[in-house]
C-alpha cells in the first residue's frame, strides 16, 4: 500500500467515526453494526510501517533479513559453534520462509479472486438473470473492492444486499433493484434511468448527482442520505422516505411524490412543487397543502 492510499484510508476512517456519532444518536443498532464492520475493514487494510515495508519488499530481501535475524537469535541463545547452529537451523528456517512466502503471495491470490469475480460480472453483461453475478458482486463488496463505473445495465438484482458498496458512476439503467439494501453505499453520479426499485433501501448513502429519470422507487427509503443535485424527473417516488436527506439542487419535475415523506429534508420547496405532492409530508412535518407551496 502506498503512502497516498494509506492517507486516503485514514481520512475514510475519520469520516466514518464522525458518521458513527450521528448514527449512534439516532439509536439504530443495525446501522451501527454495519458502520463498525466497515471501520474494522478499513483499519485491517491500513497497515503499519512494518507491514507496509513487508508488502513493498522483494522475496529475496525479506528472506535475507529474516535469515539474519533467525541465525542471530539462535546464536545468542545456543552455545554451539556457528556451523552447527546454521546446519541445525536450516529446516526450521525453510519452514518459516515458506510461510512468509505464502503470506507474501496473499495480495496476488486476492487479485486473482477479484479478477475472476469481475470476469463473472462482465460475462453476465446483457443477461437479465444471473445468480453467479449476484454472488460475485456480494463477494467483491465483502472484500471492500471499489467497483466504480460498473455496468449493471438491465441486471436483475432483486433483494440483493450490498451494504457499504462503492460504485461511483455506475450504470444501472433498466435494472431491477426492488427490495435491494445498500445502506452506507457510495453511488454518486450513478445512472438509475428507468430502474425498477420498489422497496429499495439506502440509509446514510451518497447518491448525489445521480440520474433517476423515469425510474420507479416507490416506497423506497433514502433517509439520511445525500441526494444533492439528483434528477428525479418523471420518477415514481410514491410513499418514499426522504427524511433528513440533503436534496439541494434536486429536480422533481413531473415526479410522483404522493405520500412521500420529506420531514427534516434540506430542500427548496420550489423544486418540489414541480412534482405531484398529494398527501406528501413536507420538511416542516406538515402534510402538503397546495397553498403552502
Amino acid at each position: 500500500m502506498t503512502r497516498i492510499e494509506a492517507t486516503i484510508k485514514k481520512k475514510q476512517i475519520e469520516e466514518l467515526k464522525s458518521l458513527e456519532k450521528i448514527i449512534d444518536s439516532k439509536g439504530d443498532p443495525d446501522l451501527s453494526k454495519l458502520l463498525s464492520r466497515k471501520q474494522r475493514f478499513l483499519r485491517k487494510n491500513n497497515p503499519s510501517r512494518i507491514e507496509a515495508w513487508f508488502w513493498d519488499q522483494s522475496f529475496f530481501k525479506i528472506g535475507v533479513v529474516v535469515s539474519i535475524i533467525f541465525f542471530a537469535l539462535n546464536y545468542a541463545s545456543v552455545e554451539n559453534d556457528l556451523l552447527s547452529i546454521i546446519l541445525n537451523s536450516l529446516e526450521p528456517l525453510g519452514v518459516l520462509l515458506a510461510v512468509l512466502i505464502f503470506i507474501r503471495e496473499t495480495p496476488e491470490r486476492k487479485k486473482q479472486f477479484q479478477y475472476q469475480a469481475l470476469s463473472t460480472i462482465d460475462n453476465a453483461s446483457g443477461i437479465r438473470n444471473s445468480k453467479a453475478r449476484v454472488i460475485a458482486l456480494q463477494d467483491l463488496v465483502d472484500q471492500g473492492i471499489n467497483l466504480d463505473e460498473l455496468d449493471l445495465n438491465n441486471a436483475n438484482l432483486e433483494g440483493v444486499e450490498m451494504n457499504g458498496v462503492e460504485i461511483k458512476k455506475g450504470i444501472f439503467t433498466g435494472a431491477n433493484l426492488s427490495n435491494a439494501v445498500m445502506h452506507l453505499a457510495n453511488l454518486q453520479k450513478g445512472n438509475f434511468n428507468k430502474v425498477y426499485a420498489p422497496g429499495f433501501e439506502i440509509r446514510f448513502g451518497n447518491l448525489s448527482f445521480s440520474n433517476f429519470k423515469h425510474s420507479n422507487f416507490c416506497n423506497a427509503d433514502f433517509s439520511d442520505s445525500n441526494l444533492m443535485f439528483a434528477n428525479f424527473e418523471g420518477a415514481n417516488l410514491s410513499g418514499a422516505k426522504f427524511r433528513n436527506t440533503k436534496l439541494k439542487g434536486a429536480k422533481f419535475k413531473d415526479a410522483y411524490l404522493n405520500g412521500a415523506d420529506f420531514k427534516d429534508a434540506s430542500i427548496d420547496l420550489n423544486s418540489l412543487k414541480k412534482g405531484h405532492l398529494e398527501n406528501a409530508i413536507l420538511p416542516n412535518g406538515e402534510e402538503y397543502k397546495e397553498s403552502e407551496v
